[in-house]
Parts: structure tokens; sequence; C-alpha cells
């Protein structure tokens, strides 16, 4: 809460002390204090003495060098005139004062009062400081001489005394001394602390003395700023309106611009809700809005992501006939372009044009950048060519979003001639073109290229930072340098960030190297730098895949120690790992406990759960994870519903499957292969082949295009169901439209071709399979033995028998059963 500035212009007192006179009250005096005047001897003691007392208690001493004679003559003016000697250290002044009050029991004057008062308060103990002011108030009959003590004082802040001072009066219940106090003290030049003020101000309206809050409005210059923003920055916003109203209702209305600073203030203090009420009020009760009052408004709103909100203000402005100016088209353009929102501003430049007012380059560079932002790089050029058209000269900056935009594109080439019309036109690139360019050619693999970029902006005079080494080390990672990434790392003279170090560790747990990420990780202490959520959580999603998930906990919990807050990403990782290596009960510990923690689980943590539910049987469960999706306020994607509609397929439950299917579809979310996959594998299972095949059909007609595990569930069932020349057509078909066969469809292919008897072209096809690079499984392998020994010709499948044993495959009881019996028959 900031201070209340001072003024040395106000009118004398007089006038209001007789205002206030009502309200003052008799204080009970402290003990008797002397009413000696300050030209009285006092006691005769020699100024030498006084000098030789404040030096003992400056060193330290006990006790005073003096007599017992001295010390009976010593009086309270000579109390104050020692602590005058003594103001410079406040521990000496707290020393001599608690010998002269306890020890000597000496009463003391209002101004003894003030300077130990001061004292305690340059010591930083306020709390003590309060009670001397308590003490002041008892033994001076009038408010004039308690405030008279307190102007006295100095080696501390006297707003704080003063604050202290009110703060009591207020605490007491006399609001007219409290007034007098705060409104002596801005005569002076004091500032008075943001909280005695508020305090003050609190006390007058809950007591129902708004004439004195008036006289603190009229008398105070910026007396409605620092009266609002005291009630609104401190969260009393109804105090704050009420007193509004009060004005307005006696005709003393603060001018527009003091609103329109207490509404940049209350938005800037992050209280927009309270910014919007009193903006309602305007409304209501004046004063009317001007243009600069909706744009800060909408810039708040911009600020913290409520465009809908800040949307419907410049709505009301308009139906206000308030007419927008340039400022406030570029906010409300920049907060659509950061949303993405690009039709909607793109309305705004029509609406602009169409009410007189013409962008400026501000505006269009706004826009361009937005395009780029979500890849419309095309749209961005058309704008561009619409800005020169209406005679706009574009900067360095709008060159350098399209120099990003093409870079993004991987159009460096063309990147190379905007950089150098950049050159031509006068304009001194920054270090984000330069970074745009080094980004661009990084993307493209061409790394020699980027680096020479790199070597000519630091040849320009420029030093790079940060993010730019951090693209270039990316870059060297991509294409597997990590010898050079890490060189480059250590030999750059740009200090490293965390961000440095995340790029790092994440790029070497993505390529497996996992002691080299926690090598890096250990050297963030090296270079002072602090972990955050992502280190730790890339480092735990790296040991959980690797089903390291005791290490994995341990991480999670350092994170929780270095009192750092997991976020959605960081349970995601842990979670998923437990359900991965099925320890599903772990998993559903670990969500659980991000629900207490007030983590909002999102949708790719249900999905990873349901499934593991299902894997392990317990459909029911997974179902009402499903529904409780929706509940927590998540919409099911299409990973959801092919999980739990796997889950009814693989129960034989095609009812329930096909009543979620249509469910997806009435939801506007289109199915993919896996989907369909799903619900023909299941009629195949059950010889339901026509409307395995009217699923199939629907996908050539209208897409998703089928995979192999497509027509591989398609082939088996026709396989099964005897209809062996379908299972030939659809591996044709398969094959015509370049999908590449499975080791899965190659097997249903040789269990066709020896069903027919055909064992020659059924072993050349398994062996097709192996010279692809297929691995056989147990179910290839037996269907080949299986048809060599029904062929009678058990010494092949004796040989395919230990090939596959060789393979590390151990073959099951049918397959050594029909091996034995084969070659029983045989002899």
């Amino acid at each position: 809460m900031p201070t209340i500035s001072p003024s040395r212009k106000l009118l004398p007192l007089k006038a209001l002390h007789l205002q206030l006179r009502p309200f003052f009250s008799r204080l009970p005096r402290d003990r008797a204090t002397p009413t000696t005047s300050r030209s009285s001897n006092p006691g005769a003691l020699p100024d030498k003495t006084l000098h030789k007392l404040a030096a003992s208690f400056a060193h330290g001493d006990p006790g005073p060098p003096l007599g017992p004679a001295v010390l009976t003559r010593l009086n309270p003016l000579h109390v104050e005139r020692v602590l005058r000697l003594l103001r410079p250290d406040p521990d000496s002044v707290i020393r001599f004062f608690r010998w002269a009050d306890e020890d000597r029991r000496l009463p003391p004057t209002p101004r003894s009062l003030s300077a130990v008062a001061h004292a305690f308060l340059s010591r930083g103990m306020p709390g003590a400081a309060h009670g001397v002011v308590d003490r002041i108030v008892r033994c001076s009959p009038r408010v004039s001489d308690a405030l008279a003590a307190l102007a006295e004082g100095d080696g501390s802040d006297p707003g704080a005394v003063f604050g202290i001072l009110m703060e009591r009066y207020c605490r007491v219940g006399m609001a007219g001394p409290a007034v007098e106090a705060f409104l002596q003290a801005t005569q002076m030049g004091v500032s008075v602390p943001g909280r005695a003020f508020l305090k003050l101000l609190t006390f007058l309206t809950d007591a129902g003395l708004i004439e004195l809050t008036l006289e603190i409005h009229r008398k105070l210059p910026r007396g409605y700023s620092a009266i609002m923003c005291g009630f609104f920055l401190r969260g009393h916003v109804q105090k704050g309106l009420d007193f509004h109203r009060t004005l307005v209702g006696r005709g003393l209305a603060p001018c527009v611009s003091d609103c329109n600073k207490l509404i940049d203030a209350v938005c800037k203090a992050n209280r927009a809700e309270a910014a919007n009420r009193f903006f309602r009020l305007l409304l209501e009760k004046g004063p009317v809005p001007n243009v600069v009052t909706y744009s800060t408004l909408i810039g708040a709103c911009c600020k913290d992501g409520w465009l809908d909100e800040a949307i419907g203000i410049f709505n009301l402005m308009l139906e206000k006939r308030v007419t927008p100016d340039l400022i406030l088209y570029g906010i409300l353009a920049d907060g659509f372009c950061k949303e993405g929102r690009m039709g909607e501003c793109y309305s705004l430049l029509s609406t602009a044009l169409k009410h007189g007012t013409e962008p400026d380059v501000v505006i269009f560079t706004s826009i361009l950048d937005g395009y780029v932002r979500i890849g419309c790089v095309q749209k961005a050029f058309e704008l561009y060519r619409t800005m020169l058209a209406e005679g706009i000269s574009p900067n360095t900056v709008t060159y350098s979003i399209l120099i990003k935009g093409l870079c993004l594109e991987n159009r460096v080439g063309e990147a190379c001639g905007i950089f150098s019309m950049i050159l031509k036109l006068g304009f001194k690139p920054s270090i984000l073109t330069y970074g745009s360019m080094i980004d661009g050619f990084c993307s493209v693999r061409n790394l020699e290229d980027a680096f020479n970029w790199h070597r000519l902006m630091i040849r320009e005079g420029y030093i790079a930072d940060v993010i730019v080494n951090s693209v270039l080390i990316k870059g060297l990672f991509k294409a597997r340098r990590m010898g050079d990434a890490l060189r480059f790392f250590f030999k750059s003279e740009v200090e490293p960030n965390i961000l440095t170090c995340n790029i790092l560790i994440d790029r070497l747990c993505e390529m497996k190297r996992l002691g080299d990420a926690m090598k890096m990780y250990r050297l963030t202490k090296v270079y002072n730098l602090l972990p955050d959520v992502v280190t730790f959580t890339v480092i735990l999603k790296a040991l959980s895949d690797q089903g390291r998930l005791k290490e994995s906990v341990m991480v999670f919990f350092q994170m929780l120690k270095r009192g750092l807050s997991p976020d959605v990403v960081s349970y995601c990782s842990l979670i998923d790992g437990f359900c991965k290596h099925k320890s599903l009960g772990s998993g559903l510990k670990v969500f659980h406990m991000m629900e207490r923690d007030g983590v909002i689980p999102d949708i790719f943590i249900y999905n990873v759960l349901m499934f593991a539910l299902i894997r392990e049987g317990r459909l029911e469960q997974a179902q009402k994870m499903f529904f409780q999706c929706a509940t927590d306020g998540l919409e099911p994607d299409v990973a959801s519903y092919n999980t739990i509609i796997g889950g009814f397929c693989g129960s034989k439950r095609i009812k329930e499957a096909i009543q979620f299917y249509e469910e997806m579809i009435n939801k506007g979310l289109q199915p993919n292969t896996i989907t369909f996959t799903h619900l023909i594998g299941a009629f195949c299972k059950e010889s339901r082949m026509e409307e395995a095949m009217l699923f199939f059909n629907m996908m050539l007609d209208r897409g998703p295009l089928p995979n192999v595990y497509t027509y591989s569930c398609l082939m088996d069932g026709f396989l099964k169901a005897q209809h062996v020349e379908r299972t030939f057509e659809l591996h044709e078909d398969m094959l015509k439209n370049h999908v590449s066969p499975n080791i899965v469809s190659y097997s249903v292919l040789v269990d066709a071709l020896c069903r027919e008897g055909r064992i020659g072209d059924a072993s050349l096809a398994f062996h097709c399979a192996v010279h692809r690079g297929f691995l056989p499984d147990l179910v290839a392998y037996g269907i080949l033995i299986h048809g060599f020994c029904k062929a009678s010709r058990v010494s092949e499948a004796l040989m395919l028998y230990k090939q596959m044993v060789g393979e590390g495959i151990c073959p099951d009881s049918f397959i050594s059963n029909l091996l034995a019996e084969s070659l029983n028959r045989v002899g």
C-alpha cells in the first residue's frame, strides 16, 4: 500500500479544530508530570554533569557515575535534555529511558516519550513504540500537545510515529483527534503509512462519521484517489463504492481522470473484479467513463486472458457512442492475436477502418504476429501486402516476424531475402531477427549455416543470449551431435539458465542416456541454478519409462521437499510409469494424492488409468472412471472412447461398444482407425463377417483408411469362417493399397495357405516375413509346424522346431505333443 503524499499548502487547522471539538474527549493522565517551563532552573545541574551522564549510558554502563546528592536533584526536564543528547544512538536512548523510568521513577515529559518512541521504531520495535505513544496520549491533556511532542522527534520515520498515534486514537474510539493527527502530519509534510490511513478510513466509515471522511477528502490534495485506493487495495471495495456514491450525492463527484487513475491502480494490483464493480458504478452514478476508462479496463481483461469480457466492454463502449482510439484498437488486436482468434481480429481491423481510424504499423505488426503464431504464414504475407497498399511502412519488428514465419515453414531461402531487404532499407536487425534465422537453419538440419549466422551476429556486436544458445544446442541434439552440443554448452560465455539445462537434460533422456542427464542435473548446483518443476518432471518421466519406479518416486518426493508443486504433467508421468509396468494400485494412489493436492487431472491421465483397468479385467471400474471425466469437467476424447470401446469388444460385449461408438459420433468426434479396428475385430471373433465388412467398407468410403491390423482382423475372420479365398483377396488388396504386412498378417496368410495344402507357398511366405525383419512368434511357428506335420513333412517340422527353440521361444504343450505324435507315426 503506498503512503499518502503530504502537502505543505493546507489551510490552517483553526476552522477544523472548531468542527472537531464535539469529538474531543478529556484523556486520563499518567503520573503527575512537572509543568516547569523550559526556561526554569532545572535544579542547577550544570551541562557538564548532564553530558557526563549521557556519556556513561552511551558506553553501555549499567549505571551513571554520579553521587546520590546529584541523583536526587535529577528531574524530568534533565531526563529530556539527556535523551536529546543521546538521540543519535537509539540503543542509548532506550537504555537511559528505562533507567530513569524504572529505577529513578521519574515521570517522563511528552517530549521524552516522543524521543523514546522514535528510538524504538529505529530499532524495529513497533510494539514497544505503540506502548510509548499510548503514554504520550495519556499525559497530554490536549491533542495539540501530543502532536507537538511527536513533531519534535527525529531519528526514525516520523510518519510511522504519527501513524501509531492515529491508530491509538482509532482504537479508543476518538475520531476527532485521529483526523486532527492525520491532517497535522500532512500539513507538516509527513507521509503517514497506508496501513494507518486505511485504519482511520475504516474506523470513520464503520462509525458512520462520513463528515470527517469528507473533510479529509476536501483538505487533502488528491484526497479522492488516496481514500479510494485505501479502500480498494485493502479489499474494502463496498466501502469505497459507498463513499463514491456519497460524494456524487452531495455534488462532489470526482473528475473522470481521477477515476481512471483509480481503475488503473486497482487493475495493476490484480483486482479486476473490484475495477469492474467500480466501472459499473460509474455507468450508474457518474462521472461518465471516457475512452481512457474503457481502454484501461479492456487492457486489464486482455492481460488476464478474459478476452470475451473485453469484447463485451468494447461493444458497450460503442453503444454509449464513445469513439475508440488507435491505442484501444491496438490493445484488442494484440489480445485477439495472442488467443489465435484471427477472424475476429480481422473484423476488428474492418471496424477500425469503418470508424475512420487508420491502423498504424504497430497494429498491423500485431496482426501479422498473430497469423504467424497460428501458422498462417500465407495470410501474414497477404496482410503485409495490404499494409504496403495502405501506405504504411513496415519496421524492423514487422520484417523480423515475417522472417520468423518463413523459418517456421523451413523457407530459409526466402527468409534470407527478407533479411537482405532489412539491410537495404537501412534497418538494423535485432537479436530476435538473428535468432529466427538461426532457428530456421537448425530446423532444416543446416547447422553449418546456423553457426555462420551465429558468428555474424557476434561480429555485429550482439551478445548471444540464452535463447539463441538453446536453439543451437537443440539443433545439435536433433542431429545426434551430442558431444558438440555439450562442448558448445560448456564453452559458451553466456551464463546458462535453468531453461538451457532443462533442454539438455530432456534431450539426454530422449536418447536413453539417463546417467548423463543426472550428471547435468547435478551441474545445476555448480551454476547456482535452482531446478524447477520441469527439471524434475523430465527426470521423473525418464525413470518411469525405464521401469525404475522406486527412483522416480524418490525424485517426486525430492521435488516436494524443495517446496515445488508438481503439476499435472509430473503426476501423469508417475501414473503412466506405474500403469505401464503393471503397478496399477500405486498409480491409483498417486491419482488420489493428486486430487487431494488440488491438481485437476487431464484427460490423458484418465485414459492411462482406464486402459490399465481394462487390461486387468476391471471393465466396470474403467467405465465409472469414464463417466467421472464429465464430473470433473473434462470431455472424453477419441482416445477415451477407443479405450472403453476396446474394453467392451475384448469382453465380447459388442452391443455396449456400439452404444459408445454412436455416442462418440453424436458428440461430433471422428472415429479413427483404432475405433473401427476394435469393432471389426470383435465382429470377426464372433464370425459376424457381414457386419465386419459393413464397417470396413465404411472406412474405405469415408475414411479413415484401414491399417495392417484392420486387414489382419478381417483375414483371420474369413479364414476361421472357412472363406479362405476371401483371405487371399484381402491380402492382395492390402498390398495394392500400399499397406505393409506385419507378422500377424503373415501368420494369417501362412495359416490360409496351409489349410489349402499349399505348404511350399506357406513356407515361402513365412521365410519372406523373416527376411523383411519380422520376428516370428510362437503362433507363427506353431501354424507352419502344424502344416508340415499335417502334410507328413516331419523332418521340416522338426527343423523349424529347433530354429524356434534356438530363437529363445519356448514351445507350448500343443506343439510338443503334435511333434511327438508325428514322429511316432513315421516310426
